[in-house]
This record gives structure tokens, sequence and C-alpha cells, in this order.
């Protein structure tokens, strides 16, 4: 009986060895499992952490992205010219209406969008989302290197505008009459087809719109600052033209005044003449006014061609001459055919300051055509000397009058 009791004893100690060997390879295979589930988890969560790291840092890009072209186009736009005109991108694209335009987009994953704001298409599934972002990154980096090769177009234009000369404008200011003479002489780079600016051509005529400004090249302000000072010089100087007259003519009538002084109101020569011309004298309200001009010029002519006709009367010989004759021709002609009839008669008789010619008249020589030998003016109280004197004058000043009026 002992020895079967001792048989059980070992058959029950076995049995409970099986039952710790099962069971711990039961907690063995559940360590597993759970080991594998942490690794499981762990790599689902690293997943995880790197799609959110790629997703936020694509996104980012595409951020960044957006913001350089958005300055680019402002950049351009800055230079009178729209970007998107310029831009090859949307022809490329077909502006994502056509059908191939469409189709190449739809391969990207990509929906066109106005003024280069392509976005990418929405998608369940993560990989295609990341890869259509990324497409989107790829299109806008193709973007910025067109826009960016395209304002680096525009700023090499200032060794252009270094080349403008001021041929065509006022000399000393480089304006826009000087850009566009410049435009002219190269036109395939500046004109398009239809002989107006391309876009390069609108960036060099651009206007600053302040001294600091830096977009545009012709400073409007410093333009007009010169234009300014060029009018108050020229101003300046016309008034000084002016007063340079005013003082000639007034020594002109003084000294008219002073000669008719050697002849009596009552001398035939001054009644017949319609007096003197001394009231003219320190009149500077009527030297550089046209009008006033014109009524000086009328007198004087009126004077000098009654002296004339009354000459003719009191000598036969003078009568037919050629001078006579053209002053006879002019009875019932205009004001102005007389006035130009004088101006021949002026630069027939009165010597030139320059020349050497010969000069005739009675007593003082003082005329440079012979004719004039035989004009007899002497009547009544008067001297001949004096009133050819008086005569030559009047013909004198009416002269360097009609020189000012209708130059």
């Amino acid at each position: 009986m002992s020895d079967i009791k001792d048989i059980g004893s070992i058959f029950g100690v076995l049995e409970d060895l099986e039952n710790v060997k099962l069971a711990e390879e039961q907690m063995a295979m559940k360590q597993q499992q759970f080991n594998e589930a942490q690794k499981l988890k762990v790599e689902a969560a690293e997943k995880t952490k790197n799609y959110n790291l790629t997703k936020e840092n694509l996104h980012d890009r595409r951020e960044e992205n957006e913001v350089e072209i958005a300055r680019l186009v402002k950049e351009i736009g800055n230079w009178n010219i729209v970007a998107q005109d310029w831009s090859n991108i949307d022809d490329k694209y077909g502006k994502g209406k056509t059908e191939e335009g469409k189709a190449i987009l739809e391969e990207l994953g990509l929906v066109y969008g106005e003024n280069f704001k392509f976005k990418e298409s929405a998608s369940l599934d993560y990989a295609e989302q990341l890869n259509n972002t990324q497409n989107l990154i790829t299109l806008q980096e193709e973007i910025i290197n067109d826009l960016t090769s395209k304002q680096n177009e525009i700023l090499r234009l200032h060794d252009d505008w270094a080349k403008v000369g001021t041929e065509a404008g006022i000399k000393a200011i480089k304006d826009t009459d000087d850009v566009k003479a410049y435009i002219g002489q190269n036109p395939e780079k500046f004109l398009n087809e239809n002989n107006e600016f391309n876009q390069l051509g609108k960036a060099l005529m651009k206007e600053k719109m302040s001294p600091t400004d830096k977009y545009g090249f012709v400073d409007k302000s410093a333009v007009d600052a010169a234009l300014a000072a060029l009018d108050t010089s020229t101003k300046t100087e016309k008034e000084g033209i002016e007063q340079s007259w005013n003082d000639e003519a007034s020594i002109m009538f003084k000294d008219v005044a002073s000669t008719e002084q050697l002849l009596k109101n009552d001398d035939d020569f001054l009644v017949n003449a319609g007096g003197r011309v001394a009231n003219y004298e320190g009149r500077e309200e009527l030297y550089s006014d046209p009008a006033a001009q014109e009524q000086l010029i009328s007198s004087l002519q009126d004077k000098i061609m009654k002296t004339f006709l009354m000459s003719a009367k009191n000598e036969r010989s003078f009568r037919n001459t050629d001078i006579m004759k053209k002053i006879n021709a002019m009875e019932g002609k205009s004001f102005k055919n007389k006035v130009d009839l004088m101006k021949q008669v002026h630069d027939l008789v009165i010597p030139s300051r320059e020349s050497n010619e010969p000069i005739y008249g009675y007593k003082d020589k003082i005329w440079k055509s012979e004719e004039m030998e035989d004009i007899d003016l002497a009547s009544g109280l008067g001297g001949q000397k004096s009133q050819e004197l008086i005569l030559k004058k009047w013909l004198s000043v009416f002269g360097r009058l009609h020189n000012k009026l209708y130059k």
C-alpha cells in the first residue's frame, strides 16, 4: 500500500509540473502578444507622427510659396505690369480650362485658381493627399522661378535707363520723351508686334511717385522741379530782355524827342506829319505790349508816309523816283501792306551799322540810297538838314519796332 501511495504522489507532482509549464507557456505567449501589440502601437504612433510632421512641413512650404508668389506678383505689379498676363504658366496649363490643361492638373491632383493660386484636390487617402500637396509645391516653385526671372528682367532695365539720353526732351532733364526716344531705337526689346509697349516697355516708362520711390525710372517730381526752375529762369531771362528793350526804346524815343526840338511846333514839316512823337518818351507800358507796339508803328508809318508825299509835292524830280512810285501805289492799301512797304523803304534808305556803303543826303550824308539826294523837305521856318535828320530818326525807330514786333 505504501508503494502505491508513493506512485500516486509521483503522478500528482508530474501533473502539477505540467500545469506549471503550461501556465508559463501561456504567460510567455501573452507577453509576446503584448510586446507585438506594443510594437505595432509604437509603429502606428510613429507613422502618425511622421505623417503629421510631413503634412505640417508640406503645409508650411506651401504657405511660404504662396506668400512668395503674392510678393512677386505685387513687385511686378508695382511696375505697371500684370504678372499673370506676362507669365507663361497660364498658357502652359491652358488656364485650367482646356481639356489638355485639365488633364494635366487632374493627374497632379490640383485645381486651377486665379492669379497663380492653385490648390490641391482633397483625398481621403493620406498618401494621395500628401502627394497632391507635394505636386502643388512643385508647381508653386515653377511659378516662383518664372516670376523671379521676370522680376530680374525688370531690374536689369537699370542698365537701359543709364543709356537713356536727353535728346528728345529738354537738355539735362531725363524725362518720358527721352525714354520713348530710346525705346524707338530698341523696338525689338520694348515693343510688341502691334508697335505698342510690351511689358518691359511699360516698366521702362514707369514714373516714380516720389523721389524715394524705388519703382520707376523717370522721377516726375524732379522733372517738374527742373522744369519749374527752367521756367523761372526763362521768365527771368525774358523779363531781363524786356527790360533791356524798354531801356533801348526809352533811349530811342528820347533821342527822337531831342531831335524834334530842332524844329518849332508850327514848322510845316511837323504840322504836315501830324506833330511830334515826343509824347511816347518814357512810356514803358507801350514798348513791350504788342498792341501798343503796333500803335507806335502805325503812328510812325503815317508820319513817314505823309513826309514823303509832301516832299514829292515840293520837288518835281523826287516825285518820279522808285521810292515814290512804291509809296503812291499804297493809296487805299491795308495797314499791313503799308507797313510792309515802309519796311522796304527803311531797308532801302537807312544805312546798316555794319556796312561801309556810300551815303547821301543834304549837307550831312545820312542815306544809303542815292534817290534821297533829290528829297526836298525844307519848307516854312524849318531847314532841310534838321528835317532830314528827324525823318531818319522816325525811320530808324520804325525799323527797330518792326523787327521787335514782327521778328
